[in-house]
């Protein structure tokens, strides 16, 4: 049995550091496999997947989706992550 917590709309404020799949989601439980069986994608606001994953202000997506390798799992979800410009006041 495989348990995600933590999934939904999440976001910081510009800070200058990349954002990890951690900043997103938590992996709580696993029979067998562990985070290794999942693949994520970041979209940009344009709907453009990203070589990396973001850093600068603005909206984007993960999917994170079961790996196609091990049968026993299947399942995806999508994750809205916006990073707010920094105000300077």
């Amino acid at each position: 049995i495989l348990k995600m917590q933590g999934l939904g709309d999440k976001g910081k404020v510009y800070d200058g550091k990349e954002v990890s799949k951690s900043d997103v989601y938590s992996l709580v439980s696993s029979k067998s496999g562990g985070a290794s069986i999942f693949t994520y994608k970041w979209y940009d606001a344009n709907g453009t997947r990203m070589e990396s994953n973001p850093v600068n202000a603005g909206v984007y997506k993960l999917y994170i989706k079961v790996s196609e390798e091990d049968p026993s799992y299947t399942g995806s979800a999508t994750v809205t992550y916006i990073i707010e410009q920094r105000l300077h006041l």
